[in-house]
């Protein structure tokens, strides 16, 4: 497994760095500038992977990244003082996830998400979708909310999607939450997965449940305390409701599954929604779907995995 940096720089001299990283490198580049405003205000964006061959060369002519704790202070100090932040002063880095096909293989449990065309909920899914309790939030100096688990209510949308060459879609908010046709829910239930239920979908303001989409739903919930953390991640504690959330440090962190706390005979579970883009936003957590080796080398040898992205899921 390596990462892949994916670099957003803002106020570096980007078309110098651009020439370098293109012609030298050959890492392809883009400039962003923001909208209604003069040509010096822009973003360089690219991706790095961490085994290119000259990768500790280019870092060293790569404005340094810091935290993205850092980055909002100095950014909430300059709105403050109303003053312009240091052009020394850059974005965090993403880092993405790359396995090979011999550490998936040999996983017992993979994550999967589906960055396919986004199902958007006609009545404010984002609204229902979640559990809620209210806390009081020192930080934002107001009360926000604490989403503690997924209801189960059943999606209305304006029309079915066209599926092409694709067997699951995503949730607008999500994407750890999957659609598939009737064709692909045949295919699945012949093949005696068990822990996938196939909810209805309706259609907007109708009783009637749509004929080729349905979303898949786990029956079995990994428990929250079996979830720990691996590495580059903090845990935060709902001072009301009492759950364990993890949040990722610049996104590189991981996470395992305690050994034996769930079974082999399962191949789809999901876990709470207990993962945080960051510590700054403790309210915002998403949940993960977790599938066995089994069901993911079906997946894969039936090509039905475009669009998706799966992640090794470590027992500890």
């Amino acid at each position: 497994m390596y990462y892949i940096r994916h670099y957003i720089i803002e106020n570096c001299k980007h078309h110098e760095l651009k020439a370098v990283l293109e012609e030298k490198y050959n890492i392809s580049c883009c400039v962003s500038t923001y909208p209604f405003s003069n040509t010096d205000n822009y973003k360089l964006i690219f991706d790095l992977p961490e085994n290119h061959p000259d990768f500790e060369e280019i870092l060293t002519i790569i404005p340094n990244i810091i935290s993205n704790e850092e980055y909002n202070r100095l950014l909430e100090e300059c709105i403050r003082t109303r003053t312009i932040m240091s052009e020394e002063i850059t974005q965090i880095v993403l880092y993405i996830p790359v396995y090979s096909d011999e550490e998936l293989y040999n996983a017992e449990w993979v994550s999967v998400r589906c960055a396919n065309s986004k199902i958007e909920d006609d009545f404010n899914g984002y609204e229902k979708y979640y559990s809620d309790c209210k806390i009081w939030a020192e930080k934002q100096n107001s009360f926000a909310w604490c989403h503690r688990r997924l209801k189960r209510e059943p999606f209305h949308i304006n029309h079915v999607p066209k599926w092409r060459n694709k067997s699951f879609m995503s949730y607008l908010y999500s994407e750890a939450v999957l659609f598939c046709s009737a064709r692909v829910k045949n295919i699945l239930e012949k093949s005696d997965f068990a822990g996938i239920e196939f909810l209805p979908v309706y259609k907007k303001s109708g009783n009637e449940p749509l004929d080729d989409i349905y979303q898949l739903k786990s029956k079995f919930e990994i428990p929250n305390e079996t979830i720990a953390v691996e590495s580059d991640m903090d845990v935060i504690v709902c001072e009301n409701c009492g759950m364990k959330k993890l949040a990722y440090k610049q996104t590189r962190g991981r996470y395992g599954i305690l050994k034996n706390s769930i079974s082999k005979d399962i191949d789809f579970y999901e876990t709470s929604p207990m993962f945080l883009a960051s510590s700054d936003e403790p309210f915002e957590a998403h949940h993960d779907l977790i599938i066995s080796q089994r069901l993911y080398r079906f997946i894969k040898d039936n090509h039905m995995d475009t669009g998706l992205f799966f992640e090794v899921i470590e027992e500890l």
